[in-house]
């Protein structure tokens, strides 16, 4: 009996054993959608669409992206992890190349090596990576990466989760990672890629001189050149930054304008004309590359109060930021029933001229205007245009 009472003990001791290998990985796996930021930016933990291509990044990249196996179970190789940059971004490209194979989870960490979350033990702690998304079985995702965020070295651990489909059914799930140049010390199998960014030449604004008294659109963007939504700022270091609402009351400029930067929709609330109206709170995004918020620096807040009486509404704008280093130049407001504002013959346009506040040569921490004449169902357009301290004038 005692001999029996060993063996049953053995073989549980075993199984413990057996989960406590694995206990790390699987919470990591529970916590990923959850996880923190190692930086201070955004980070989207809800479920994402790419808004760029392989071949986006392709046209982007300053050279040809750096290739590296996506290897799933550690030894099916499922897809390709793409690395590049361009005067701006980092990209990390996600292919999956292998039919039957799809994307289900993305987890990226990104920038020096001695800051990267992982155990005593040395192995990953995915739930805290730089980025994350969960997507509805895809074979491509891309993340962009503010260049000036990290140095021309970097390290790169690209993970993600991966399943195996036929029709409406999962065959198989795996975890994958990129293959790159050094194995993790501990004892879970991956890599960590080791890149260095390449140095560009700034080949489109060469032998250019451009003017901030010429521009016809806000953020010096022409609405008819198809701009996908980089900073085109000469000043090094400034950024155009826009207030961002929601997925359902946002709507990208790219769709109508070929820049990025939104208009945002405030429908029509009775609370508007109780006694202090309501108040909203809208982040500040910069350089949020085709409207994707994951992939941009969160600058302030616009504060939006809105409040009035006998069928007549008005709204106090407050911009604030958060960065001590910036300060606004440029503030471009537009408040209407319309999407956009209008040109003189009753065109949409991004012309600052046709902003209800239009604002340039600012050295400020902050901005207010009140009394703005309100619809009851109005939309916004709040852009600004900040600049580290040393250059504003």
């Amino acid at each position: 009996m005692k001999k029996k009472k060993s063996i049953v003990i053995g073989l549980a001791l075993l199984f413990v054993s057996f989960i406590s290998c694995n206990s790390e990985d699987q919470i990591d796996s529970l916590n990923s959608i959850n996880g923190s930021s190692s930086l201070s930016k955004n980070v989207n933990q809800e479920p994402q669409t790419t808004l760029m291509t392989k071949e986006d990044v392709e046209s982007q990249s300053c050279e040809d992206p750096i290739d590296f196996p996506l290897m799933a179970g550690q030894h099916i190789e499922v897809g390709t992890v793409y690395v590049s940059n361009d005067e701006n971004y980092i990209y990390v490209s996600y292919e999956i190349t292998e039919s039957e194979w799809l994307l289900q989870e993305t987890h990226l960490f990104i920038g020096d090596i001695g800051g990267a979350p992982f155990t005593n033990s040395g192995n990953p702690q995915i739930g805290r990576f730089t980025y994350q998304a969960t997507h509805d079985y895809v074979h491509e995702y891309v993340y962009t990466h503010p260049i000036n965020k990290i140095g021309e070295e970097v390290s790169i651990i690209a993970h993600a989760v991966v399943v195996k489909r036929d029709g409406d059914n999962t065959k198989a799930n795996e975890t994958a990672f990129g293959k790159g140049q050094i194995e993790f010390d501990g004892n879970r199998w991956g890599w960590i890629i080791n890149y260095e960014s390449v140095d560009c030449e700034d080949e489109e604004n060469e032998g250019n001189s451009t003017s901030s008294d010429n521009d016809t659109t806000i953020g010096g963007i022409d609405g008819n050149t198809g701009n996908t939504g980089t900073d085109t700022n000469s000043d090094e270091g400034c950024m155009d930054a826009y207030a961002y609402s929601s997925n359902a009351q946002s709507t990208c400029l790219l769709e109508d304008f070929g820049q990025w930067g939104w208009t945002n929709l405030v429908y029509e609330n009775s609370q508007h004309y109780v006694p202090g109206g309501v108040n909203y709170t809208y982040p500040l995004y910069a350089s949020a590359f085709q409207c994707d918020t994951s992939n941009s620096i969160l600058i302030g807040e616009m504060k939006l109060n809105v409040q009035g009486g006998d069928g007549k509404l008005y709204a106090k704008v407050d911009i604030v930021l958060s960065n001590a280093d910036l300060s606004l130049t440029d503030v471009n407001l537009y408040f209407g029933s319309n999407k956009y504002p209008l040109d003189e013959r009753g065109q949409s346009t991004l012309s600052p001229d046709a902003f209800d506040i239009n604002l340039t040569g600012l050295n400020k921490k902050s901005f207010s205007a009140t009394w703005i004449e309100w619809d009851p169902e109005s939309y916004f357009i709040a852009h600004v245009k900040v600049c580290p301290e040393a250059l504003t004038p």
